[in-house]
């Protein structure tokens, strides 16, 4: 006598998605903590608006500007050429000079870190007024 046996059902195999979501949320993670992190540091900038009193004097003409133009990791303080590293003792000289004012503009291969390492330079040196500057001819 034969006994016969039902056929093996076939296990049925299901796609599990959970695997698939805990692999990408690792993978979030370890780029998220392996990327490299910017060095941004918080600008104060403010806005200065003046009033303009009829019965005052007229001003005064403005006085010689530094004009600074920032590119990547080098600057040019009046069209001379003085890395980053320097440039806190060119300020200083011209500060003595009787230069209380300046113009900063950001050349095309310029990060904005190299913008902030210069205004925080400026800060450092308590310049008395300094204006960024867009350069029309870096916009896109």
């Amino acid at each position: 006598m034969t006994i016969l046996l039902p056929a093996p059902r076939r296990r049925r195999s299901y796609f599990m998605l959970t695997p698939l979501v805990d692999v990408m949320f690792l993978l979030l993670i370890f780029f998220m903590l392996s990327s490299e992190t910017a060095l941004y540091t918080l600008l104060r900038l403010t806005a200065q608006t003046v009033v303009a009193d009829e019965s005052a004097a007229p001003a005064a003409a403005p006085g010689p500007e530094l004009l600074v133009s920032i590119g990547r990791s080098s600057t040019r303080v009046n069209g001379v050429a003085t890395p980053i590293s320097d440039l806190a003792e060119t300020l200083a000289r011209y500060k003595a000079s009787g230069i209380a004012t300046a113009a900063l503009v950001a050349g095309n291969g310029a990060e904005a870190q190299d913008i902030v390492a210069v205004i925080e330079l400026f800060e450092a040196a308590e310049f008395g007024q300094v204006r960024l500057i867009a350069n029309a001819a870096a916009a896109p």
